[in-house]
């Protein structure tokens, strides 16, 4: 028979309220790392707007958000700690709840600013509190199942010959500092993300333990190669285990293994509703055609770990009619995760045929070339006469204007 042990609400489920108050300290996070300039950076009026695809008119929104920036920032992490400390209460968790919304609210308005400011950090807390607001009596195990989810997720996406070999990262390890100290270390978290992490739904206390102080491990030595935002953040969603653990269901009855009822159907709807929602998210793509790492197609909707280190070489050529072409790089200071989307590179492109000026040359052409960082680069990207073209980017399918299989650079002919 399925297990229909009621879940109680947030108020009355003190593994909630904490982890209800761990949801607020990450937006807290998101606060201290947008406070070190990144914000304000990419949303400067004297940086390249880059829309996000979804709003490809985000200019206005761009300057009110960059406006606000300076009591938006400070809000966002002052209030954190006043939510957090609503869920201290029975009575006022729910208020907690309204709290945690207002605060999303907050962080969204700023991460539409600037496509730039994506980041999975981002969409992993916007799952987790999705989950937390929607799953009903089910919370505890939908939110436990979603996080395993994303690192079985995350851990596919490693099973990649540039991972394994340790070219995908982008700065040292600490400690592991040769290539065969490098491949162990690419490899376990292969092991530790698709093998490992469903000991963090056992019932057994030497597993659980086992398997959590690994990855609390893990996001400690994740540190040095993506600074302290991903291992902070991870660390404010991991809290539902511990949390689960420490205190029992509201109803006073212990809990039977998690990871049992899940694949026995004995985990309740809203449990296997959310990890078909999350693999269904992870599909466009797996299913557009492409090296996704390096098109970028389909990835707004999915996990975007650093399974490929992404190089590129991208410039426009400006016709004058008088004399020969010059270049001009769309490179400049981007994001290594997606300074080389093919989006990013166009919205450049837009921007600078934008310009005073560009209307009246003959002709612009684009071409972008890029690749993961064990393999050449290839044209990914050609278009001639760019500044009149009506480019559409289709953020959910294919584009016919992204070359899956282009000319190797440098180009043969200019």
């Amino acid at each position: 028979m399925p297990d229909r042990r009621p879940r109680a609400g947030w108020g009355a489920d003190p593994a909630l309220r904490l982890y209800g108050a761990a949801l607020a300290l990450v937006q807290g996070v998101v606060a201290l790392w947008w406070s070190g300039g990144r914000a304000a950076h990419h949303l400067s009026p004297e940086t390249d707007p880059i829309c996000w695809p979804l709003w490809q008119d985000c200019l206005g929104w761009r300057a009110l958000m960059a406006q606000q920036l300076d009591w938006l920032l400070p809000a966002l992490l002052v209030g954190s700690g006043l939510v957090a400390l609503l869920f201290a209460s029975r009575r006022t968790a729910p208020l907690g709840c309204i709290g945690l919304v207002a605060l999303k609210l907050v962080e969204l308005a700023v991460l539409f600013g600037d496509f730039r400011l994506r980041g999975n950090q981002h969409y992993m807390a916007l799952l987790a509190l999705l989950v937390f607001l929607l799953a009903g009596r089910w919370r505890r195990d939908a939110l436990r199942v979603l996080l395993v989810s994303i690192y079985v997720a995350a851990g596919l996406l490693k099973l990649d010959p540039e991972w394994i070999s340790g070219a995908g990262l982008y700065r040292p390890l600490w400690f592991f500092d040769t290539p065969a100290l490098i491949t162990a270390a690419c490899v376990y978290v292969i092991v530790l993300e698709l093998g490992v992490v469903w000991g963090l739904l056992a019932r057994r206390r030497w597993i659980f333990w086992g398997a959590f102080g690994q990855f609390v491990v893990f996001h400690i030595f994740s540190w040095p190669v993506v600074d302290f935002f991903y291992p902070m953040v991870m660390f404010g969603l991991l809290a539902i285990f511990p949390a689960a653990r420490a205190f029992e269901p509201p109803e006073g009855r212990a809990e039977r293994s998690l990871l049992v009822r899940l694949f026995t159907g004995r985990a309740g709807a809203p449990v296997y509703l959310t990890v078909v929602t999350f693999a269904a998210l992870q599909l466009p793509p797996v299913l557009i055609p492409g090296d996704e790492a390096v098109t970028g197609e389909g990835r707004i909707t999915a996990l975007h770990m650093f399974d490929a280190r992404v190089g590129c070489r991208s410039y426009l050529r400006l016709h004058d009619g008088r004399r020969a072409p010059r270049t001009v790089s769309l490179n400049g200071r981007l994001n290594e995760r997606i300074g080389c989307d093919p989006w990013v590179i166009l919205a450049r492109a837009r921007f600078v045929c934008s310009q005073p000026g560009m209307a009246d040359l003959p002709q612009v052409d684009l071409r972008h070339f890029a690749g993961r960082r064990t393999a050449p680069l290839r044209e990914v990207v050609r278009v001639d006469d760019i500044c009149r073209q009506p480019l559409e980017y289709r953020w959910l399918g294919r584009n016919d204007w992204i070359q899956l299989d282009g000319a190797p650079f440098p180009p043969a002919t200019p």
